[in-house]
């Protein structure tokens, strides 16, 4: 099937144990008031919670609110000027796995694509999402099929391959920082200049090659795990959640005049696997996924998957409605993706304080708990509501992916536990309680005993209080 407009932004989360670090980035104060944004798209306290530095009254480190950071332009540590300005700017190649030939010699689809750079409004551009109070964070950046003829077929399958971080089957190219074979060199001083400027751009990045697939020596490849090397792997303190995948927000447009008449069965088998991040060869149970929810249509034409993997926006443009679609890009830009980035936020705050409660140990966990308990409060306060929007469709959407991304059951499952420690923790304070009545109770004893002893000068009536003290205050303390 042909498709138009296509991208995907690619979302990675990560953790960090104490506090976030950036060293090639830098604060993103402009990201969405540049962009002409409508003040009823979101709720006001939503926005604050969305862009709160960018506002004067949040301070940029303000942990209830979500920090927003970009590449730094002038940072030596992330080549900026050397490399990673022409790489982003330049088209890319992933060889696909396609089978075998007739003489059984693996087979490559060639796709081309781009990585959209800074110059892109609004998520497109790479940047990091920080939300200190959670101690998460998302690196997102954008990925763009080039191809003349671009079909959903293509998309799916880039998704699939490039989403897995350590893919051994798929190899991504830079043409214009490789060397071709057939270049000419005026002298051999241009030659070794071009050699070496390869060599170098080559340092910044972990090529990687296919087993069954020469690569030439002047081949400038590459994969996702070296690019969020690139990217994060400077920075101290941080663990990705998954070191297999990164979750997708995929968004693709169908020209209905151009294809005749596109059928809602169709549309669904596709839409459900770029969600899933899958190929062709999945044979997913599309009836049950509808059934369970999987599923949203806010338009007649707008169909929307979402699962843990990632979600699937698809518009289907008619003649009735061209003018209509032709702006969703730039609603999904405004609207839909800070929506989901709402969503992403919370589902990860929510897996972070799942893993440190699989850390405490049965002692001295009395802070830690409250800590939790506090990083509970604020995500609640903050970043999770019923409501988003003054409009239907977008809060449809809101719903639909806290469902998928099984927001609520996340919260009831972390808020059981802290029930479960709370009351751990109440035990343990009354049974410490009680050992301090029976110590001071022993010290009373042996004070009285003391005092009788030197009244009296009785050593035998003295132990006899004694005992008799002690066993009173030993049947008391047994009485729960």
């Amino acid at each position: 099937m042909t498709i138009g407009k296509a991208y995907t932004i690619y979302m990675l989360p990560f953790y960090f144990e104490k506090s976030f670090t950036h060293l090639v980035w830098e604060n993103e104060n402009s990201l969405i008031s540049n962009e002409g944004t409508e003040v009823d798209m979101l709720y006001p306290y939503i926005m604050d919670f969305l862009q709160g530095q960018i506002h004067e009254s949040f301070s940029s480190g303000d942990c209830n609110h979500l920090r927003i950071l970009k590449l730094k332009k002038d940072d030596q540590s992330v080549r900026y000027k050397k490399f990673w300005k022409p790489f982003i700017h330049h088209n890319h190649i992933a060889y696909i796995p396609d089978g075998k030939d007739e003489n059984k010699e693996d087979v490559y689809l060639p796709i081309s694509f781009r990585i959209l750079s800074e110059n892109e409004k609004g998520f497109k551009a790479p940047h990091l999402f920080v939300y200190d109070s959670g101690n998460i964070g998302i690196l997102t950046f954008c990925i763009e099929i080039t191809e003349k003829r671009k079909t959903i077929e293509k998309l799916k399958l880039l998704n699939y391959h490039l989403h897995k971080i350590h893919n051994p089957m798929c190899r991504c190219v830079c043409p214009a920082l490789s060397i071709s074979t057939k270049r000419v060199f005026e002298n051999d001083d241009e030659k070794k200049n071009a050699e070496e400027t390869f060599r170098q751009y080559r340092s910044y990045m972990t090529p990687h090659s296919l087993p069954n697939q020469v690569s030439s020596d002047y081949e400038f490849d590459w994969n996702i795990r070296s690019l969020i090397d690139m990217w994060i792997g400077e920075e101290p303190n941080i663990r990705l959640f998954s070191d297999m995948r990164i979750h997708l927000f995929t968004y693709c447009q169908i020209d209905d005049t151009a294809e005749g008449v596109i059928f809602r069965k169709d549309i669904i088998p596709d839409l459900f696997r770029l969600s899933r991040c899958v190929n062709d060869k999945y044979l997913l149970p599309f009836h049950q996924m509808e059934t369970e929810g999987g599923m949203l249509q806010s338009f007649d034409n707008i169909y929307i998957a979402s699962s843990i993997e990632g979600t699937a926006f698809c518009a289907v443009s008619k003649k009735e409605n061209a003018g209509f679609i032709s702006q969703m890009d730039g609603n999904i830009r405004l609207r839909y993706l800070w929506i989901y980035l709402l969503a992403i936020i919370q589902r990860y705050t929510l897996l972070n304080l799942t893993r440190q409660m699989t850390k405490l140990s049965s002692h001295k966990k009395d802070k830690s708990i409250q800590s939790i308990i506090e990083v509970i409060r604020d995500t609640r306060m903050y970043c999770y509501y019923t409501d988003v929007s003054p409009y239907t469709q977008h809060n449809q959407f809101y719903q639909h992916c806290c469902k998928c991304l099984h927001i609520k059951e996340l919260f009831d499952d972390i808020e059981s536990k802290a029930d479960i420690f709370n009351l751990l923790i109440t035990n343990n304070q009354e049974k410490k309680q009680r050992q301090l009545n029976w110590i001071v109770g022993i010290m009373t004893i042996l004070q009285a005993g003391s005092a009788v002893f030197e009244i009296w000068k009785n050593f035998y009536l003295a132990i006899i209080v004694m005992v008799l003290a002690a066993s009173i205050i030993y049947l008391v303390s047994r009485i729960k």
